[in-house]
Protein backbone atom coordinates (compact mmCIF):
# COMPACT_ATOMS: atom_id res chain seq x y z
CA UNK A 1 0.00 0.00 0.00
CA UNK A 2 1.01 3.58 -0.64
CA UNK A 3 1.04 6.08 2.09
CA UNK A 4 1.64 9.56 0.86
CA UNK A 5 2.17 12.66 3.05
CA UNK A 6 2.54 16.30 2.29
CA UNK A 7 4.86 18.21 4.54
CA UNK A 8 4.35 21.93 2.75
CA UNK A 9 6.18 24.51 5.18
CA UNK A 10 8.13 21.90 7.05
CA UNK A 11 11.24 22.63 8.55
CA UNK A 12 14.56 22.20 6.89
CA UNK A 13 15.79 17.90 7.58
CA UNK A 14 18.69 15.72 6.07
CA UNK A 15 18.17 14.55 2.56
CA UNK A 16 18.96 10.29 2.58
CA UNK A 17 22.65 10.66 0.85
CA UNK A 18 26.32 9.49 1.76
CA UNK A 19 26.05 12.44 4.38
CA UNK A 20 25.41 11.62 7.47
CA UNK A 21 22.22 10.92 9.11
CA UNK A 22 20.40 14.03 10.07
CA UNK A 23 22.76 16.43 7.79
CA UNK A 24 21.18 19.39 6.90
CA UNK A 25 20.94 20.06 3.30
CA UNK A 26 21.20 23.95 3.29
CA UNK A 27 23.99 26.86 3.68
CA UNK A 28 22.35 29.74 5.87
CA UNK A 29 24.77 32.15 4.92
CA UNK A 30 24.19 35.70 6.68
CA UNK A 31 25.88 38.95 6.79
CA UNK A 32 25.70 42.57 6.82
CA UNK A 33 26.54 44.70 4.30
CA UNK A 34 27.80 48.52 4.19
CA UNK A 35 29.51 50.92 2.42
CA UNK A 36 33.21 50.58 2.46
CA UNK A 37 34.00 54.34 2.95
CA UNK A 38 31.26 55.30 5.56
CA UNK A 39 30.36 52.18 7.36
CA UNK A 40 26.52 52.92 6.52
CA UNK A 41 24.58 49.63 5.92
CA UNK A 42 23.39 49.58 2.29
CA UNK A 43 19.55 48.37 1.47
CA UNK A 44 18.25 47.00 -1.22
CA UNK A 45 21.98 45.13 -2.42
CA UNK A 46 21.48 42.15 -4.60
CA UNK A 47 22.86 38.84 -2.92
CA UNK A 48 23.20 36.03 -5.53
CA UNK A 49 24.39 32.72 -5.64
CA UNK A 50 24.29 29.57 -7.54
CA UNK A 51 20.64 30.60 -8.89
CA UNK A 52 19.26 31.58 -5.14
CA UNK A 53 19.06 35.47 -4.77
CA UNK A 54 18.51 37.82 -1.94
CA UNK A 55 18.42 41.49 -0.68
CA UNK A 56 19.99 43.12 1.83
CA UNK A 57 16.91 44.89 4.44
CA UNK A 58 17.16 48.80 5.31
CA UNK A 59 19.71 47.88 8.38
CA UNK A 60 21.79 46.01 5.41
CA UNK A 61 21.09 42.32 6.39
CA UNK A 62 20.97 39.26 4.77
CA UNK A 63 20.27 36.00 4.81
CA UNK A 64 20.78 33.21 2.09
CA UNK A 65 19.65 29.68 1.67
CA UNK A 66 21.94 27.70 0.00
CA UNK A 67 21.75 23.87 -1.01
CA UNK A 68 24.50 21.94 -0.07
CA UNK A 69 24.17 19.09 -2.49
CA UNK A 70 24.49 19.04 -6.46
CA UNK A 71 23.71 16.07 -8.54
CA UNK A 72 26.75 14.16 -10.30
CA UNK A 73 27.46 11.46 -12.28
CA UNK A 74 24.76 8.38 -12.34
CA UNK A 75 25.86 5.66 -9.85
CA UNK A 76 23.56 2.54 -9.82
CA UNK A 77 24.47 -1.35 -8.41
CA UNK A 78 24.65 -3.78 -11.36
CA UNK A 79 24.06 -1.30 -13.84
CA UNK A 80 20.84 -0.62 -13.79
CA UNK A 81 18.66 2.01 -12.35
CA UNK A 82 16.56 1.60 -9.28
CA UNK A 83 14.00 3.87 -10.27
CA UNK A 84 12.38 5.62 -13.61
CA UNK A 85 10.99 8.87 -14.87
CA UNK A 86 8.06 9.39 -16.78
CA UNK A 87 7.44 11.93 -18.59
CA UNK A 88 4.29 11.47 -20.06
CA UNK A 89 2.45 11.00 -16.45
CA UNK A 90 5.12 13.53 -14.50
CA UNK A 91 5.80 10.26 -12.10
CA UNK A 92 8.03 8.39 -10.66
CA UNK A 93 8.11 3.98 -10.98
CA UNK A 94 10.66 1.52 -10.05
CA UNK A 95 11.49 -2.09 -10.20
CA UNK A 96 13.76 -4.64 -9.51
CA UNK A 97 13.96 -4.69 -5.57
CA UNK A 98 12.39 -5.97 -2.75
CA UNK A 99 11.29 -4.41 0.33
CA UNK A 100 10.13 -0.51 1.54
CA UNK A 101 10.64 2.55 -0.51
CA UNK A 102 11.16 6.20 1.05
CA UNK A 103 10.57 9.00 -1.31
CA UNK A 104 11.66 12.79 0.15
CA UNK A 105 10.62 15.92 -2.08
CA UNK A 106 12.50 19.17 -1.58
CA UNK A 107 12.86 22.31 -3.07
CA UNK A 108 16.37 23.77 -3.97
CA UNK A 109 16.47 25.95 -0.33
CA UNK A 110 16.33 21.84 1.39
CA UNK A 111 12.62 22.79 2.25
CA UNK A 112 10.52 19.00 2.41
CA UNK A 113 7.28 19.65 -0.06
CA UNK A 114 6.69 15.85 -0.01
CA UNK A 115 6.76 12.36 1.72
CA UNK A 116 6.21 9.04 -0.08
CA UNK A 117 6.64 5.41 1.12
CA UNK A 118 5.80 2.00 -0.55
CA UNK A 119 5.39 -0.81 1.62
CA UNK A 120 5.02 -3.24 -1.65
CA UNK A 121 7.33 -5.65 -3.02
CA UNK A 122 6.36 -5.68 -6.32
CA UNK A 123 8.09 -5.75 -10.04
CA UNK A 124 6.49 -2.30 -11.45
CA UNK A 125 5.52 0.44 -8.64
CA UNK A 126 5.45 4.59 -8.65
CA UNK A 127 4.30 7.58 -7.76
CA UNK A 128 2.91 10.58 -9.39
CA UNK A 129 4.50 13.75 -8.62
CA UNK A 130 1.08 16.06 -9.18
CA UNK A 131 0.23 18.63 -6.62
CA UNK A 132 3.23 19.25 -5.86
CA UNK A 133 4.66 23.15 -5.65
CA UNK A 134 5.74 24.61 -8.89
CA UNK A 135 9.63 25.08 -9.50
CA UNK A 136 12.91 22.97 -9.41
CA UNK A 137 12.58 20.40 -7.15
CA UNK A 138 14.81 17.82 -5.92
CA UNK A 139 13.62 14.19 -5.67
CA UNK A 140 15.20 12.00 -3.17
CA UNK A 141 14.73 7.55 -3.10
CA UNK A 142 16.00 5.55 -0.69
CA UNK A 143 15.42 1.59 -0.70
CA UNK A 144 17.97 -0.25 2.28
CA UNK A 145 21.27 0.66 1.19
CA UNK A 146 20.64 2.16 -1.92
CA UNK A 147 19.76 5.86 -3.20
CA UNK A 148 18.96 7.73 -6.05
CA UNK A 149 18.29 11.46 -7.08
CA UNK A 150 16.52 13.50 -9.91
CA UNK A 151 16.42 17.19 -10.13
CA UNK A 152 13.56 18.16 -12.26
CA UNK A 153 11.29 21.36 -13.04
CA UNK A 154 7.85 20.96 -11.69
CA UNK A 155 5.33 23.39 -13.71
CA UNK A 156 2.63 22.86 -11.28
CA UNK A 157 0.75 20.59 -14.13
CA UNK A 158 3.30 18.87 -15.32
CA UNK A 159 6.76 18.52 -14.53
CA UNK A 160 10.08 18.29 -16.75
CA UNK A 161 13.49 16.69 -16.48
CA UNK A 162 16.35 19.35 -15.56
CA UNK A 163 18.41 16.98 -17.82
CA UNK A 164 18.05 16.00 -21.69
CA UNK A 165 15.31 12.68 -21.98
CA UNK A 166 17.00 9.67 -23.43
CA UNK A 167 15.31 8.87 -27.06
CA UNK A 168 13.11 6.64 -24.93
CA UNK A 169 11.52 9.11 -22.95
CA UNK A 170 12.88 7.37 -19.49
CA UNK A 171 15.58 8.47 -17.70
CA UNK A 172 17.56 7.15 -14.89
CA UNK A 173 17.25 8.45 -11.72
CA UNK A 174 20.92 6.86 -10.64
CA UNK A 175 22.56 10.21 -9.63
CA UNK A 176 25.09 10.56 -6.11
CA UNK A 177 24.95 13.31 -4.22
CA UNK A 178 28.41 15.28 -3.78
CA UNK A 179 28.80 18.27 -0.79
CA UNK A 180 30.03 21.20 -2.15
CA UNK A 181 32.97 22.87 -0.66
CA UNK A 182 32.16 26.19 -1.09
CA UNK A 183 29.95 28.83 -2.43
CA UNK A 184 30.71 32.19 -4.93
CA UNK A 185 28.43 34.59 -3.30
CA UNK A 186 28.05 37.99 -5.47
CA UNK A 187 27.05 41.24 -3.97
CA UNK A 188 25.80 44.04 -6.24
CA UNK A 189 23.67 47.71 -6.35
CA UNK A 190 23.90 51.03 -8.31
CA UNK A 191 26.40 53.23 -7.80
CA UNK A 192 28.54 50.82 -6.15
CA UNK A 193 31.39 48.00 -7.50
CA UNK A 194 30.51 44.52 -7.54
CA UNK A 195 31.87 42.11 -5.10
CA UNK A 196 32.59 38.12 -4.98
CA UNK A 197 33.13 36.62 -1.53
CA UNK A 198 33.75 32.70 -1.50
CA UNK A 199 32.05 31.38 1.42
CA UNK A 200 33.54 27.57 2.80
CA UNK A 201 30.53 25.33 3.02
CA UNK A 202 29.23 25.45 6.32
CA UNK A 203 30.23 28.51 7.75
CA UNK A 204 27.99 29.35 11.07
CA UNK A 205 29.93 32.99 11.09
CA UNK A 206 28.01 36.28 9.67
CA UNK A 207 29.92 37.62 7.15
CA UNK A 208 30.86 41.56 7.17
CA UNK A 209 31.12 42.78 3.44
CA UNK A 210 32.00 46.53 2.14
CA UNK A 211 30.45 47.56 -1.17
CA UNK A 212 33.07 50.58 -2.43
CA UNK A 213 30.95 53.15 -4.49
CA UNK A 214 31.92 54.14 -8.03
CA UNK A 215 34.75 56.11 -8.33
CA UNK A 216 34.50 56.08 -12.28
CA UNK A 217 31.14 58.36 -12.55
CA UNK A 218 29.75 61.55 -11.00
CA UNK A 219 26.30 59.99 -10.12
CA UNK A 220 23.74 61.14 -7.84
CA UNK A 221 20.75 59.33 -6.03
CA UNK A 222 17.21 61.29 -7.63
CA UNK A 223 15.28 59.48 -4.77
CA UNK A 224 16.06 58.79 -1.21
CA UNK A 225 13.46 56.22 -0.83
CA UNK A 226 11.53 58.20 1.56
CA UNK A 227 10.09 61.30 -0.25
CA UNK A 228 9.24 62.87 -3.49
CA UNK A 229 11.86 65.55 -3.14
CA UNK A 230 13.25 67.31 -6.54
CA UNK A 231 10.38 65.56 -8.51
CA UNK A 232 7.16 67.31 -9.22
CA UNK A 233 3.93 65.07 -9.41
CA UNK A 234 0.85 65.92 -12.07
CA UNK A 235 -1.22 65.26 -10.84
CA UNK A 236 0.09 64.43 -7.48
CA UNK A 237 -2.34 61.91 -6.38
CA UNK A 238 -0.88 59.41 -8.93
CA UNK A 239 2.38 59.29 -7.37
CA UNK A 240 3.47 58.06 -3.72
CA UNK A 241 6.44 56.11 -1.56
CA UNK A 242 6.46 53.12 -0.72
CA UNK A 243 8.70 53.08 2.48
CA UNK A 244 8.99 49.37 2.45
CA UNK A 245 10.22 48.98 -0.77
CA UNK A 246 11.84 52.23 -0.94
CA UNK A 247 10.69 52.83 -4.15
CA UNK A 248 8.29 55.48 -5.99
CA UNK A 249 4.85 53.35 -6.82
CA UNK A 250 2.57 54.75 -9.09
CA UNK A 251 -0.93 54.70 -6.76
CA UNK A 252 -2.88 53.52 -9.64
CA UNK A 253 -5.23 56.73 -9.90
CA UNK A 254 -5.18 57.49 -13.39
CA UNK A 255 -2.86 59.17 -15.90
CA UNK A 256 0.42 61.24 -15.05
CA UNK A 257 3.87 62.47 -14.79
CA UNK A 258 6.28 62.84 -12.42
CA UNK A 259 9.30 64.40 -13.79
CA UNK A 260 12.30 65.70 -12.38
CA UNK A 261 12.17 69.23 -10.48
CA UNK A 262 16.12 69.65 -12.91
CA UNK A 263 16.20 69.80 -16.56
CA UNK A 264 19.24 68.13 -18.42
CA UNK A 265 20.66 68.19 -22.01
CA UNK A 266 23.31 65.01 -21.52
CA UNK A 267 22.76 62.38 -19.13
CA UNK A 268 22.14 59.34 -17.35
CA UNK A 269 19.92 57.81 -15.53
CA UNK A 270 20.14 54.07 -13.70
CA UNK A 271 16.94 52.92 -12.11
CA UNK A 272 15.56 49.12 -10.57
CA UNK A 273 11.52 48.90 -12.06
CA UNK A 274 9.06 46.12 -11.32
CA UNK A 275 5.19 46.03 -12.81
CA UNK A 276 3.00 44.68 -10.03
CA UNK A 277 0.17 43.11 -11.73
CA UNK A 278 -3.33 44.13 -10.65
CA UNK A 279 -5.14 43.37 -13.74
CA UNK A 280 -4.37 46.49 -15.35
CA UNK A 281 -0.95 46.42 -17.38
CA UNK A 282 1.01 48.52 -19.70
CA UNK A 283 5.10 48.92 -20.04
CA UNK A 284 6.30 50.78 -17.43
CA UNK A 285 6.99 54.36 -18.71
CA UNK A 286 9.79 56.73 -18.73
CA UNK A 287 9.70 59.54 -20.86
CA UNK A 288 13.00 61.97 -22.30
CA UNK A 289 13.15 64.81 -24.47
CA UNK A 290 9.89 66.77 -22.62
CA UNK A 291 9.18 69.84 -24.47
CA UNK A 292 6.32 70.91 -21.99
CA UNK A 293 6.57 70.11 -18.31
CA UNK A 294 2.62 71.00 -18.39
CA UNK A 295 1.80 68.82 -21.53
CA UNK A 296 0.81 64.88 -21.32
CA UNK A 297 3.68 62.83 -21.24
CA UNK A 298 6.05 65.85 -21.08
CA UNK A 299 5.57 66.27 -24.96
CA UNK A 300 8.40 64.03 -24.67
CA UNK A 301 9.24 60.60 -26.09
CA UNK A 302 8.32 57.55 -24.30
CA UNK A 303 10.02 54.77 -23.47
CA UNK A 304 8.38 51.37 -21.91
CA UNK A 305 11.50 49.71 -20.51
CA UNK A 306 12.50 46.75 -19.80
CA UNK A 307 10.56 46.07 -23.37
CA UNK A 308 11.70 48.04 -26.06
CA UNK A 309 8.02 49.30 -26.42
CA UNK A 310 8.86 53.45 -27.16
CA UNK A 311 5.58 56.02 -28.43
CA UNK A 312 6.22 59.90 -29.30
CA UNK A 313 4.45 62.35 -27.87
CA UNK A 314 7.04 65.36 -29.01
CA UNK A 315 4.85 68.29 -30.92
CA UNK A 316 4.21 67.28 -34.52
CA UNK A 317 4.77 63.58 -34.15
CA UNK A 318 2.34 61.92 -32.05
CA UNK A 319 2.91 58.31 -33.16
CA UNK A 320 5.24 55.39 -32.78
CA UNK A 321 8.44 57.03 -33.65
CA UNK A 322 9.66 54.12 -35.20
CA UNK A 323 11.03 56.01 -37.30
CA UNK A 324 14.25 57.03 -35.00
CA UNK A 325 14.50 53.89 -32.94
CA UNK A 326 16.68 50.81 -33.61
CA UNK A 327 16.11 47.79 -31.45
CA UNK A 328 18.23 45.17 -30.45
CA UNK A 329 17.35 41.51 -28.67
CA UNK A 330 15.83 41.82 -26.11
CA UNK A 331 16.27 39.38 -22.79
CA UNK A 332 14.03 37.36 -21.37
CA UNK A 333 12.57 39.18 -18.82
CA UNK A 334 10.26 38.73 -15.67
CA UNK A 335 8.56 41.79 -15.50
CA UNK A 336 7.38 41.12 -11.81
CA UNK A 337 10.63 40.91 -10.47
CA UNK A 338 13.28 44.06 -10.07
CA UNK A 339 14.86 44.91 -13.13
CA UNK A 340 18.12 47.40 -13.74
CA UNK A 341 17.83 49.61 -16.51
CA UNK A 342 20.22 52.67 -18.40
CA UNK A 343 19.00 55.29 -20.11
CA UNK A 344 21.45 57.77 -21.98
CA UNK A 345 20.29 60.23 -23.25
CA UNK A 346 22.61 62.85 -25.14
CA UNK A 347 20.32 66.37 -26.45
CA UNK A 348 23.31 67.91 -28.33
CA UNK A 349 23.85 64.76 -30.35
CA UNK A 350 20.19 64.20 -30.61
CA UNK A 351 20.81 60.74 -29.54
CA UNK A 352 19.46 57.98 -26.57
CA UNK A 353 20.06 54.83 -26.01
CA UNK A 354 19.00 51.79 -23.42
CA UNK A 355 20.10 48.90 -21.45
CA UNK A 356 18.23 46.29 -18.70
CA UNK A 357 19.44 43.66 -16.62
CA UNK A 358 18.02 41.28 -14.70
CA UNK A 359 18.39 40.81 -11.85
CA UNK A 360 19.83 43.97 -10.64
CA UNK A 361 24.18 44.75 -11.25
CA UNK A 362 24.24 41.77 -13.36
CA UNK A 363 25.59 42.47 -17.11
CA UNK A 364 22.92 44.58 -18.90
CA UNK A 365 22.02 44.19 -22.63
CA UNK A 366 21.35 46.78 -25.07
CA UNK A 367 17.66 46.70 -26.13
CA UNK A 368 17.56 50.64 -28.48
CA UNK A 369 18.99 53.18 -29.87
CA UNK A 370 16.96 57.11 -30.46
CA UNK A 371 18.59 59.32 -33.43
CA UNK A 372 16.51 62.48 -34.26
CA UNK A 373 18.44 65.12 -35.76
CA UNK A 374 16.41 67.65 -34.88
CA UNK A 375 16.31 66.85 -30.77
CA UNK A 376 19.88 68.73 -31.12
CA UNK A 377 17.78 72.21 -31.41
CA UNK A 378 15.86 70.79 -27.90
CA UNK A 379 16.46 72.81 -24.70
CA UNK A 380 17.46 71.14 -21.50
CA UNK A 381 14.65 69.36 -20.39
CA UNK A 382 13.52 66.55 -17.32
CA UNK A 383 13.31 62.86 -17.01
CA UNK A 384 9.94 61.86 -16.18
CA UNK A 385 7.95 58.33 -14.76
CA UNK A 386 4.96 57.88 -16.63
CA UNK A 387 1.38 56.36 -15.04
CA UNK A 388 0.04 55.65 -18.32
CA UNK A 389 -3.17 54.89 -17.27
CA UNK A 390 -5.16 54.16 -13.63
CA UNK A 391 -4.84 50.90 -12.49
CA UNK A 392 -0.61 50.65 -12.54
CA UNK A 393 0.98 50.30 -9.14
CA UNK A 394 4.40 49.54 -10.58
CA UNK A 395 7.51 50.46 -8.46
CA UNK A 396 10.92 52.38 -9.35
CA UNK A 397 13.61 52.69 -7.00
CA UNK A 398 17.61 52.90 -6.71
CA UNK A 399 17.06 56.08 -8.68
CA UNK A 400 20.55 57.80 -10.02
CA UNK A 401 22.00 60.71 -12.64
CA UNK A 402 24.71 61.16 -14.14
CA UNK A 403 25.33 64.95 -15.46
CA UNK A 404 27.27 65.37 -18.11
CA UNK A 405 29.23 61.64 -18.19
CA UNK A 406 32.73 61.46 -19.05
CA UNK A 407 31.55 58.14 -20.98
CA UNK A 408 29.56 58.68 -23.30
CA UNK A 409 28.12 54.65 -23.49
CA UNK A 410 26.22 52.70 -21.71
CA UNK A 411 27.86 51.40 -18.71
CA UNK A 412 26.11 48.93 -17.25
CA UNK A 413 26.22 46.69 -20.91
CA UNK A 414 30.39 45.93 -19.91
Amino acid sequence: MMKTSYSLGAALVGIFCSAPAGAATVDSITGIVSDAASKAPLGQVSVTSEGVATTTDATGFFRLLLPLTTAISPESSQGSPLARWNANDASISWSGFSGSVSIRVQDVRGQVVGQYTSEQNSTSTGVSLQGLPSGLLIATLKAGNRFEVLKFFHSGSRAQLSQNPSSSGLVALGRALATSKSHSVVFSKTGYASATVVVAAGTQAPLAVGLSANASTGAISLFDGKTLADWTAAPPADFKVNTVDQAIQLSGAGRGVLYTTAMYLHYRVIYSVRHIFTGADHYSCVLIFGQNNKADALAGYQLGLPSSHHWDYRPGKTASGDGWITTFNSPSINRANWTQCEVLVNTRAGTASAAVAQPPGTKATKILTFSDPSVKTYNPSSFGLQSHNAGLEDEYKDITIEVDPAVDSLITTR
